[in-house]
């Protein structure tokens, strides 16, 4: 009972922008882009923002209060599993706002981008608690300033960002935006963890361009960078600076060319029609360009994604109008030595790390299969955007032994050409299904199903079925 009653108490006085990756409302959203709706207010710089949704609800000169209080249960392969949540954010004289996601937990390790620490004792079965988003800002026309706990989503398409995802661990952060006529500037630092006694952080930039509603393009830049009692390095904190120049100039507050690690990103978003659109990703974190490099047979460190979705005619079925669909294809590789940092001498310790890569919390900052590995997957997807959908999917993934998933605070020993994936790969088939239903105003089910098959493990297919109930003065 104390659980519930801080978690409505909390909500009296906090709540948030962001949407909440587990609403059906996120789901919806994304497939809607795919069908040309809401590029008005698109963006390569994520996550989603409710003002995307409903642009409308941010124009009160008064307070503007929204709530969500929910249970949510499943069941995963027959065994149990239930979340308490609270959800909130708060508009005032326009521009003003703030928000809170909450969520308790019975099994974290069964719960997605969940990071909190379970409790040797329970209360109701509960064992975990953690926020997952939470902050407050400012936003105008062209100007963002927020400051709060979440995660970032950098990149172009659905399900196949490389670098910065909104399925990762959630974080603290700072963050600026600024938008001029057809241009979006996006800045962000932030802190990841304390590690081993040694501070983790992150730092990134991007620049948009829009043209009229169908195209964006972006380029980015995303540092990572630590050291054993480390502060926040004042040097990344100028909006305009560079990682190399930075670091080549040494003017962080740990001299040297280890002491943080940087990707560049270009993303490029596009829709034909609203019949055809065509998402990709290039990354570059080591390109082997002197001659010399080359002729030790150094490799590039690179990932793209792309994704490509053929919009279907909507179908005009007996109380379910419109039933849109669509086919998508995508296809991911990240080369082996992605996001994995060289073996880093701290200089206080003399330690040697591999603290400086894309990862936090254990887990990939992007992509959820870390490195060394690529997917080709064709998706066929359905939605009334409105009160339900679904997707059926079917693909293949090879894994290599050094992606970051298992062993993600490990340096690389070398940066030379090889096999690819490298070690022992594991080679997946798999069959996916996912369906979300909006039974009522206050209850959504869901049920989802995977079948894998694997040349190193036993086939295997994983079963939820779980159901949201929650009260809400939101309009969904």
């Amino acid at each position: 009972m104390k659980i519930v009653l801080t978690i409505i108490l909390a909500t009296y006085n906090l709540v948030a922008q962001e949407v909440p990756q587990d609403f059906l409302s996120y789901l919806i959203h994304h497939d809607k882009l795919d069908h040309g709706k809401g590029w008005e207010l698109h963006t390569t710089f994520g996550p989603l923002r409710y003002q995307q949704l409903t642009p409308k609800e941010n124009v009160y000169d008064t307070l503007n209060v929204k709530y969500r209080i929910g249970f949510n249960g499943e069941t995963i392969d027959f065994k149990n599993n239930a979340t308490i949540y609270g959800e909130l954010n708060y508009t005032f004289k326009k521009y003003f706002y703030g928000f809170l996601y909450y969520r308790i937990v019975s099994d974290p390790n069964e719960k997605a981008r969940y990071s909190g620490i379970p409790r040797d004792i329970s209360r109701f079965g509960f064992s975990s608690g953690e926020t997952d988003l939470s902050g407050m800002g400012y936003e105008n026309e062209w100007i963002l300033l927020q400051f709060g706990r979440g995660r970032q989503s950098w990149g172009a398409g659905k399900n196949i960002i490389l670098a910065f995802s909104d399925m990762s661990a959630p974080y603290e952060y700072g963050m600026l935006g600024l938008k001029i006529n057809k241009f979006r500037y996006r800045f962000v630092n932030g802190f990841l963890e304390t590690y081993n006694n040694s501070q983790r952080y992150l730092s990134a930039r991007g620049l948009e361009y829009k043209n009229n509603e169908s195209l964006f393009f972006s380029l980015s830049e995303i540092v990572i960078y630590s050291g054993k009692n480390r502060s926040v390095d004042i040097a990344y904190l100028n909006p305009v600076s560079t990682h190399l120049e930075i670091e080549l100039n040494d003017k962080q507050n740990r001299i040297g060319t280890d002491s943080g690690n940087a990707v560049w990103q270009a993303s490029v978003d596009f829709i034909a029609k609203n019949k055809f659109r065509l998402s990709g990703n290039f990354l570059v974190d080591e390109f082997a360009i002197d001659k010399s490099e080359r002729d030790m047979g150094k490799d590039h460190g690179l990932a793209y994604s792309i994704r490509t979705v053929y919009i279907l005619p909507a179908l005009n079925i007996k109380n379910i109008l419109p039933f849109n669909h669509s086919f998508s294809l995508s296809y991911i590789k990240v080369n082996t030595n992605t996001f994995r940092h060289e073996r880093v001498s701290d200089i206080i310790t003399g330690e040697i790390t591999g603290y400086n890569n894309f990862v936090h919390r254990g887990d990939p900052l992007g992509w959820e299969y870390g490195s060394d590995g690529e997917e080709v997957k064709l998706g066929y997807n359905f939605s009334d955007h409105r009160l339900f959908l679904g997707s059926l999917n079917i693909g293949s993934r090879k894994i290599g032994s050094n992606s970051i998933i298992f062993n993600p605070y490990q340096y690389y020993t070398e940066y030379t050409k090889g096999p690819f994936p490298s070690g022992t790969v594991n080679k997946t088939n798999f069959l996916s299904g996912q369906f979300k239903l909006k039974w009522k105003n206050y209850l959504n089910i869901y049920a989802d199903i995977e079948y894998c098959s694997s040349n190193i493990f036993d086939d295997n297919y994983q079963v939820k079925i779980g159901f949201d109930f929650f009260i809400t003065n939101r309009v969904l």
